[in-house]
């Protein structure tokens, strides 16, 4: 199968299919999509558990506050 110029008509529809990432991950309860969500949780999970990663201590309060701020019932 080759997704850039399917060669026949169940190879577009395998290709249509794979390619549809908007509905490989979705919410349990309303069906939308959860791709966003997790790219970029693993993106940066990555990112932060890195040897070379060093944050200063303003970083770190930044990602805290961030974090907890949307938390209910901080307001």
């Amino acid at each position: 199968m080759n997704c850039h110029f399917p060669q026949n008509d169940v190879a577009s529809a395998e290709s249509k299919f794979i390619a549809a990432t908007d509905l490989q991950f979705i919410v349990p309860t309303d069906g939308s999509p959860l791709r966003g969500l997790i790219q970029d949780h693993v993106d940066s999970g990555v990112k932060l558990c890195g040897k070379d990663t060093f944050l200063e201590k303003w970083e770190f309060q930044q990602l805290l506050f961030a974090a907890l701020a949307s938390l209910p019932g901080l307001e």
